[in-house]
């Protein structure tokens, strides 16, 4: 898992946003080795966060076929690390 600080900011995420779930340990982030795409983000109108809905596609966008089965999940942007496209490979 790589450490990444700051990630708790409440923003948008576009959707086809490349992101990993960020686990809070020792007030830094933890990322899972999951890599997910955004495909939809909206603000919570109770609780005034944004919230993501994500397609998990597995440990590393470069593998084709995927390795696993990809599967949806919804997770809170403070909770979600963008993936910097210098360092990762986008899908082909």
């Amino acid at each position: 898992m790589t450490l990444l600080c700051g990630v708790e900011e409440n923003r948008f995420l576009r959707p086809g946003t490349l992101v990993r779930l960020a686990v809070k340990v020792n007030n830094c982030d933890m990322l899972e080795p999951d890599c997910g795409v955004v495909i939809r983000c909206w603000r919570d109108s109770n609780s005034e966060v944004f919230e993501c809905l994500v397609a998990f596609v597995g440990e590393d966008f470069r593998v084709r076929p995927l390795t696993a089965d990809p599967y949806l999940s919804i997770f809170a942007a403070t909770s979600l690390a963008e993936v910097d496209p210098e360092n990762e490979t986008w899908p082909v």
